[in-house]
């Protein structure tokens, strides 16, 4: 989570806005803190060694981006995502260039008080939207919750049967993951599945079966693979389909062909059943996704 944000002139570096968002973080000295950072900046600079964006502390992570005229710092958790933090520093520096005449700044931090306003709405933007997913099958290889996320939109659908599942632990690793990754917490298990900004998270009792869990996992990688595609059947392929599945099970599909797989999801009974009907059909070439 964003502790702490500084705005710092370039040519001077003098503090000219800042900002705490915890309680950790209400009462440090810009001036102070603006002095640290111009000064990892000009060590670096002076020993060749790049522009600093990032150094971690034992207890925060502090990322640095710079405009023309002013370079900005967070000050995050540890566990918090340089790659969805990084271009959120960025778009704060650009409105702030945009919205002041920095080349005619005539030394008055005063004039850039209004700019907490812009940024109250800009970080709205930054919280996750939630949205419960009643018709989801738990029920499915035992799961006790899942998550579909688009970390672009900062959105989530969710449900979950067991309470001990903490949703801001999940959005905290849900920011910083950069791969697929298993974590077992509190006796539970949590799949975390990436693909692009989209993804998955698939949690489990910690004594599910290796096999099941296995079989969920293969699932929930096809949804976040074709979230936004269609699947219809291959021409003349029906008598194959009812040759190797039950009548229900290729009724359901040809019903619903023409869906995005998201569709399915959102809007099926069972859609995780239904969903792993398709991804077998799509192994054995019988439908048509894209």
């Amino acid at each position: 989570m964003l502790n702490y944000l500084i705005i710092i002139h370039r040519s001077s570096g003098l503090p000219l806005f800042s900002k705490g968002y915890s309680q950790n973080f209400l009462d440090i000295q810009s001036a102070l803190l603006s002095g640290i950072l111009v000064a990892l900046k000009q060590i670096t600079n002076e020993l060749k060694i790049g522009e600093l964006s990032t150094f971690n502390t034992h207890n925060q992570k502090i990322i640095t981006r710079a405009s023309e005229n002013i370079f900005i710092g967070l000050i995050l958790d540890t566990d918090d995502s340089e790659q969805i933090w990084n271009p959120r520093a960025q778009l704060i520096a650009e409105l702030f260039e945009k919205r002041y005449d920095m080349a005619n700044w005539y030394g008055s931090a005063d004039l850039f008080d209004d700019f907490e306003a812009v940024l109250t709405d800009l970080i709205k933007g930054f919280v996750w939207k939630d949205k419960k997913l009643e018709n989801i099958d738990l029920n499915f290889v035992n799961l006790d919750g899942f998550f579909l996320f688009d970390r672009n939109k900062m959105e989530y659908f969710y449900n979950y049967s067991d309470e001990s599942i903490k949703t801001d632990y999940v959005l905290n690793r849900i920011e910083s993951i950069n791969e697929d990754v298993t974590i077992n917490f509190e006796d539970l298990i949590y799949n975390f599945l990436l693909h692009n900004n989209y993804g998955a998270v698939l949690i489990y009792n910690s004594r599910t079966d290796a096999q099941l869990i296995k079989r969920s996992v293969k699932t929930a990688k096809f949804i976040i693979e074709n979230l936004f595609n269609t699947y219809r059947f291959k021409p003349d392929m029906k008598k194959a389909a009812c040759a190797l599945f039950k009548p229900d099970i290729v009724e359901n599909i040809e019903k619903n062909s023409n869906n995005t797989v998201l569709n399915v999801l959102l809007n099926y009974q069972q859609p995780l059943f239904m969903i792993e009907n398709i991804r077998k059909f799509a192994l054995r070439s019988l439908v048509i996704i894209d």
